[in-house]
């Protein structure tokens, strides 16, 4: 269970907040910066999302739920969870950072680029496997939160 992971609780002392970058259902996604969360960097730019402090129990157990996928997965276009802080209210889940933002709104910006690549039949040919596919612009990361 996700509140066992007693490794994983960290510390909110060691967190410096810095930008508000959104809100959701569940409360805010805030921009930081994390001490000692990782064995290679004294310090690392990381996303915290904040769980509103009147949640009902079972927003909280939403909210640690939707983390497993973080938690979980090891992929490269998947954010990782990097700790947590679920010993008092609100809950905090600390995240790695995505430099390039949010899907929506990268896909917002970046709308003449997709209809380009759209009209090249890109999104065609990767729906059907082609790896063979060739790309004018460099190799994006952009991961999703929700």
């Amino acid at each position: 269970m996700f509140i066992d992971e007693s490794y994983r609780n960290f510390p909110r002392g060691n967190i410096v907040y810095e930008n508000l970058l959104g809100l959701g259902w569940f409360g805010k996604v805030i921009e930081a910066e994390a001490e000692d969360i990782v064995p290679f960097a004294k310090k690392l730019r990381v996303l915290v999302k904040v769980l509103r402090e009147d949640a009902t129990g079972t927003e909280q157990m939403k909210f640690l739920d939707e983390s497993r996928l973080y938690r979980d997965v090891n992929h490269g276009n998947v954010l990782k969870l990097l700790g947590h802080s679920i010993e008092t209210l609100p809950f905090l889940l600390i995240m790695e950072h995505c430099p390039l933002g949010d899907l929506k709104s990268y896909l917002i910006a970046n709308v003449a680029r997709a209809e380009i690549l759209n009209l090249q039949g890109v999104h065609v040919r990767m729906a059907l496997g082609n790896t063979n596919t060739t790309f004018s612009s460099s190799n994006t990361h952009i991961y999703i939160i929700y």
